[in-house]
């Protein structure tokens, strides 16, 4: 587990928890579930960056964890 890159993620305001983070095989790069602040859509995020934070780009949003989990799991 990425401590560092998690704690960078969660000090964004607009992320009230990190969900789930992990490292995107072949790749540097780790991709991340996120449950925003926003009390509307979207309420969850799926998205990828490096292991610093840096590029961070959304793969996937949207309004409810089952299809946030269904997506993650697809991935």
């Amino acid at each position: 587990m990425n401590t560092p890159l998690r704690d960078l993620i969660a000090a964004e305001p607009d992320v009230r928890a990190v969900l789930e983070l992990e490292p995107i095989a072949g790749t540097q790069d780790w991709r991340y579930l996120i449950e925003t602040t926003f009390g509307s859509f979207p309420r969850f995020v799926i998205g990828r960056c490096s292991a610093t934070g840096a590029g961070c780009g959304i793969v996937h949003t949207c309004g409810h964890i089952e299809t946030a989990r269904n997506e993650w799991e697809k991935a």
